[in-house]
């Protein structure tokens, strides 16, 4: 990827008509499980958040590794390609060598392979899939006491990755 493509992509993610918050659409689990299954042989768990995208918890059967899948309900089928641009943005910024939660391949693909390269993103029963590493370490975000905005080492650990990220050969 080159820096003028990367640049056309996260205008486009970007500065696009989504809205911010839009409303929640309830998800079927039984729907998300037997995609999740289907293409990516992983067993759901927990919903972790549901809003405008619902996260689960989900993991490997065969050697219990921990991912998370993202669904997004997209019943006008606009949020498929935001979500391709942020995956190729996250390969861009691993492939710079700085660490990310990436996308994780699907095991069977469902067919949308575009100039030989895969699509991490399936879209089923006007849902959109992706599923991702899942993050080392403690979940940080508390919105009732933020207390990670408070820890001196939290936060020296941020800016060094935004500082990484900034300097990134674009």
């Amino acid at each position: 990827i080159n820096a003028e493509y990367m640049g056309h992509l996260l205008s486009v993610y970007f500065f696009s008509s989504m809205s911010l918050f839009e409303q929640t659409i309830p998800v079927d689990k039984e729907v998300v499980s037997g995609v999740l299954n289907k293409y990516w042989a992983l067993e759901l768990g927990d919903c972790i958040k549901a809003s405008q995208n619902h996260t689960f918890n989900c993991s490997d059967p065969t050697n219990n590794q921990r991912y998370v899948v993202r669904v997004t309900p997209d019943p006008d089928g606009v949020q498929y390609d935001r979500m391709l641009i942020e995956v190729k943005f996250l390969q861009f910024v691993k492939n710079r060598g700085l660490t990310v939660c990436m996308a994780v391949e699907p095991k069977q693909q469902g067919g949308e392979v575009e100039d030989g390269e895969t699509r991490f993103v399936i879209r089923e029963n006007q849902l959109d899939f992706v599923v991702f590493e899942y993050a080392k370490g403690e979940n940080i975000v508390d919105l009732v006491t933020y207390w990670w905005l408070k820890d001196a080492e939290l936060a020296k650990a941020w800016g060094q990755w935004i500082g990484k990220l900034h300097q990134l050969d674009i």
